[in-house]
C-alpha cells in the first residue's frame, strides 16, 4: 500500500509500532503465565523439573446462561449442610447438657451400700461347711444426701453453662447471617455478571462486524490507520468483557452450587 501511493510511511511505522506492541503484550502476558503456574506448583509443593500443564474447564455458553438457582432455595440447604452450622448447632446440645447436670447438683444424691461375709475356725468342732452357713452375715444401708449449702458452687456453675448456651445460640445466629451474607453475594453476581455477559456477546458480534467493515475500508484505503487501531481495540475490549463475564458468572453459579449442595 505505501508503494502505490495508497499508506503513507508514517502510517507504516505506526502500524508497525502496534504489532510489535502486540508481539511484546504476548511475551509479558506468557510470562505471567509462567510465573502463575510457578507458584501453583509451590501450593502443590511440586518440586521436580517435570511438565506441568493446566487442564481449562470447560466454559460453555450454556453454562453462562443457565437459570441461577433461588436465593432462598441455597440459602436453606446451606443452613442445613454447611459444616459451621453442624458445628454451632452441636455446641447448643453441648451447652444443654451442660445446664442438665449443673441442675443435677441440686438433687439429692441416694447412696446404697451392701455387705455379705461369712468365717471359719479350724478350733471349732463343727465341720467348716456348717460354721460357713452359721457364721454367714449380711448388711444392708442407705445414704440420703441433701445439697443445702456448697459456697454457691452449684448455682455458679448452672450460671455458667446458660451462659455458654446463649453464646452458642448467638454463634449460630452469626453464623447464619454470614451465610445469608455470602450467598447473597454470590447470587448477586451470578445475576449481574450473567446479564452483562449478554450484553458483551451481543457487543462483540457487533464490533466485530464493525471491525471487518473497518479492515475492508482500511485496505481499500478508505479509512486510515487510526481508524483501524481504534476499531481493533474496540473489538479487544469487546473480547476481554465478555470473556471476563462469562467466567465470573460460571464462578459464582459453582460457588451457590457449593453452598447448596446441589
Amino acid at each position: 500500500m505505501v508503494n502505490v501511493g495508497k499508506m503513507s510511511k508514517a502510517d507504516l511505522a505506526q502500524l508497525s509500532a502496534q504489532a510489535a506492541n502486540d508481539k511484546y503484550g504476548i511475551v509479558e502476558t506468557e510470562s505471567n503465565l509462567a510465573k502463575y503456574k510457578s507458584q501453583l506448583k509451590q501450593l502443590l509443593e511440586i518440586t521436580d523439573e517435570s511438565g506441568f500443564e493446566i487442564v481449562l474447564p470447560e466454559a460453555t455458553d450454556a453454562q453462562a446462561t443457565a437459570t441461577v438457582p433461588a436465593l432462598s432455595f441455597v440459602y436453606e440447604n446451606a443452613i442445613t449442610n454447611r459444616p459451621e452450622i453442624v458445628y454451632s448447632q452441636l455446641g447448643i446440645k453441648s451447652s444443654n447438657l451442660n445446664i442438665a447436670i449443673a441442675k443435677a447438683s441440686y438433687m439429692p444424691t441416694i447412696s446404697l451400700t451392701g455387705s455379705a461375709m461369712t468365717s471359719s475356725s479350724s478350733m471349732n468342732e463343727n465341720s467348716w461347711v456348717n460354721q460357713i452357713k452359721t457364721n454367714f452375715d449380711m448388711a444392708l444401708g442407705a445414704t440420703v444426701s441433701m445439697p443445702i449449702y456448697d459456697q454457691r458452687q452449684t448455682k455458679t456453675a448452672l450460671n455458667k453453662a446458660r451462659i455458654a448456651r446463649e453464646n452458642a445460640l448467638l454463634e449460630l445466629d452469626d453464623q447464619k447471617k454470614k451465610i445469608w451474607n455470602t450467598v447473597e453475594g454470590y447470587w448477586i453476581d451470578a445475576n449481574n455478571n450473567q446479564q452483562k455477559y449478554l450484553a458483551a456477546k451481543s457487543n462483540v458480534e457487533s464490533a466485530q462486524m464493525s471491525y471487518d467493515l473497518m479492515s475492508e475500508q482500511f485496505r481499500l484505503g478508505l479509512k486510515n490507520i487510526i481508524e483501524l487501531m481504534n476499531s481493533k481495540t474496540n473489538l479487544i475490549k469487546a473480547q476481554q468483557d465478555m470473556l471476563q463475564s462469562k467466567y465470573m458468572t460460571i464462578l459464582s453459579k459453582q460457588m451457590l452450587d457449593l453452598y447448596g449442595n446441589r
